[in-house]
């Protein structure tokens, strides 16, 4: 299956000041993204199984990112991942190439978000 990115729907998306993006399911096989390339704004990585709250983060879906990047070198976008990124992972998304971390569960852990912020952002540098 390939992605359906029109022209007319991107503008559309840009000139309300919106960013354009294409979301990737860990299964899902990373399309060619040369055709896409000035359609995007973004690629989304999910890192872990969206169906189920607490599916575990899967490192090998970080090779996407690793292979995206290497498809548009020098392009710049935002690869993000997002699903399962904690303190443990997050120095390994950022070293893939992931330049945004969306984390949820591992920020808001224990009611310690301020404590839990500092300690991803010590692990991403």
């Amino acid at each position: 299956m390939r992605p359906v990115c029109t022209a007319r729907g991107n503008g559309f998306t840009r000139d309300r000041g919106l960013r354009a993006g294409l979301a990737i399911n860990p299964k899902t096989a990373l399309p060619d993204l040369r055709y896409l390339q000035s359609y995007l704004d973004y690629v989304l990585i999910l890192t872990n199984e969206p169906e189920y709250p607490s599916a575990p983060f899967l490192p090998e879906t970080l090779d996407k990112v690793r292979q995206g990047r290497s498809m548009l070198p020098g392009k710049d976008l935002d690869w993000v991942v997002d699903g399962g990124i904690t303190p443990a992972n997050a120095g390994s998304a950022v070293a893939a190439g992931a330049t945004v971390i969306v984390a949820g569960r591992s920020v808001f852990r224990d009611g310690a978000l301020a404590q839990n912020l500092s300690a991803l952002r010590a692990a991403t540098k």
